[in-house]
């Protein structure tokens, strides 16, 4: 895989690409296996990927991915420099706020939805750790399209009850990937003005 396509894999990661060039990315990830494993290489090898004191740490975990994502280092630091950070829709900064969140990281799993529990926003994180575009996610409810065998029910029904209620809820549950792999995440949901907003943390099982 090329260079070039391995600095726009960390661009996508980082929230860096245009709304279209992200959304051309999203549907191309989808289609292409590789491409898929080097997004979440870059997700959990990368994940502080603009920190300098995080180097040393990438060798050790993943010394086949550290060579690449140093000499890319460089120039997405360029890149940062002259676009600014990362950011976020005015609705969704202004949620984080509400809830008293942090501004999540780049591969924190973020998903902002209604009262009704329909998905108005997620994050590439949230799109590379469940393998669903942004647009497949639009407007459906997360949690029906990630439950899968192994979802608790009471789990299912603890989240579903906070929604409902407009209540936070700290709940750990199995989703399931795209692709149908099983994975355990802690989602801390909380209610906002107008619907909630909540992150995402994988758990390794």
């Amino acid at each position: 895989m090329s260079d070039e396509i391995h600095d726009e894999a960390i661009a996508y990661t980082l929230g860096m690409l245009p709304q279209e060039e992200a959304i051309s990315f999203e549907h191309r990830l989808c289609r292409d296996a590789t491409l898929s494993r080097v997004v979440r290489e870059i997700r959990h090898v990368g994940a502080s990927l603009v920190a300098s004191s995080a180097a040393a740490e990438h060798r050790r975990r993943a010394p086949q991915v550290a060579p690449r994502l140093e000499a890319l280092r460089g120039r997405l630091m360029e890149r940062i420099g002259k676009t600014g950070q990362p950011t976020v829709p005015k609705a969704v900064s202004e949620a984080l706020g509400e809830a008293h969140f942090p501004i999540p990281g780049m591969d924190d799993p973020l998903v902002y939805a209604d009262e009704r529990g329909l998905v108005r926003w997620v994050n590439p994180a949230f799109s590379i750790l469940c393998g669903h575009t942004p647009e497949e996610l639009q407007g459906r409810t997360a949690g029906r399209m990630l439950r899968g065998p192994d979802s608790c029910p009471k789990a299912m029904e603890r989240l579903r009850h906070a929604v409902q209620a407009h209540e936070p809820v700290l709940q750990q549950i199995v989703n399931y990937h795209k692709d149908g792999t099983a994975y355990l995440v802690e989602i801390d949901l909380r209610p906002v003005t107008g619907g909630y907003i909540a992150l995402e943390r994988e758990i390794p099982r």
